[in-house]
């Protein structure tokens, strides 16, 4: 039995000294075909278990929903049919002719809609959880004042009390406070961060991490761009990491989305009409950190160390790999 183990080990280390230091592509999983009327998807987004992915269209302006079984698994990847859409521009009162992003509150009965014509946000009630088809408009906030032009995207903190916005103008962020979590009425611009000195190109998507320490910005030049915040959801705190090139993938990204443990990456683009999918070296990052060896992988070590004993250690003892790692 220790031999197994000791076999169990060197393939479980080789493993982890050769987990890639990048995102790697999975596939990608076209989102227009069939009936649904749109050929432009813009922005995605999930329900908190990935079993409903919500894609916004740009020809028709309609709000597409798509189920998976598992959740997250986009080789399950199905049309739900036209009943389950939205139309998103019943008229100029009551939405933007061209949508762009989409957010949900932490529930699914508020969904918020930015768009690019009239520079507003828009809000909707469900009277399901992220259900679409029981949606109704709510109310909106003019953003343009706030100079915030060609809006893009649109992301909220974790209580709703900040909601941040691209532009396809400029590398700045918008930030806003809301007096009353995920009531955008009660918005107001409240600073605007540029991040031109990191980033050469206008930014589209937006994703956060759950508590606000890592930020994923989509920018024209078909790249995925990673700050880290040392104050969770404050932009001022943050600093640039590292950026990934997706132009072999998709040479127009609009969306950006993680799964809910954020070692997927999913990114929604115009040239193919798809969502493609990467897995992520670390949660929520393109890269590895740099203590991976001391940190990254220290939650692993104590799992399996708790499985099968002294036996890692004692595999360790005996290849020069191990003996140079700080474990």
């Amino acid at each position: 039995m220790k031999t197994f183990n000791l076999i169990i080990s060197f393939f479980y280390i080789i493993s982890v000294l050769s987990q890639s230091s990048s995102p790697i592509f999975v596939n990608s999983y076209d989102v227009v075909a069939g009936t649904s009327g749109e050929t432009t998807p813009r922005y995605l987004a999930f329900n908190t278990d990935g079993t409903k992915m919500f894609v916004v269209g740009g020809t028709n302006d309609r709000l597409l929903e798509y189920t998976l079984s598992p959740g997250y698994d986009l080789t399950t990847l199905t049309y739900a049919g036209n009943a389950e859409r939205y139309n998103l521009h019943i008229d100029n009162t009551q939405g933007d002719s061209q949508p762009r992003g989409i957010a949900f509150n932490n529930d699914g009965t508020e969904m918020f809609i930015v768009g690019n014509v009239a520079e507003e946000v828009n809000e909707y009630h469900l009277d399901i959880a992220f259900d679409i088809s029981t949606a109704s408009f709510h109310s909106l906030i003019d953003i343009t004042d706030a100079g915030a032009i060609n809006t893009n995207d649109l992301a909220f903190n974790a209580d709703g009390t900040k909601m941040f916005i691209t532009t396809n103008t400029t590398t700045k962020i918008f930030v806003f406070t809301l007096t009353i979590g995920f009531d955008v009425i009660t918005a107001s611009l409240t600073s605007t961060e540029d991040f031109s000195a990191y980033v050469n190109g206008r930014f589209r998507g937006l994703v956060f991490n759950p508590d606000g320490t890592k930020m994923l910005v989509i920018s024209a030049n078909k790249k995925v761009n990673e700050f880290r915040l040392s104050t969770g959801f404050d932009l001022t705190t943050a600093s640039y990491v590292a950026n990934y090139d997706i132009a072999s993938y998709e040479t127009k990204p609009q969306g950006v989305a993680f799964n809910n443990d954020g070692s997927t990456m999913y990114i929604l683009g115009t040239t193919g009409d798809d969502v493609n999918e990467f897995t992520l070296p670390y949660a929520y990052s393109l890269v590895l950190p740099p203590n991976h060896y001391s940190h990254g992988t220290k939650w692993r070590r104590n799992a399996y160390r708790r499985k099968h004993n002294h036996d890692y250690l004692d595999f360790c003892k005996h290849f020069s790999k191990c003996k140079n790692r700080i474990f």
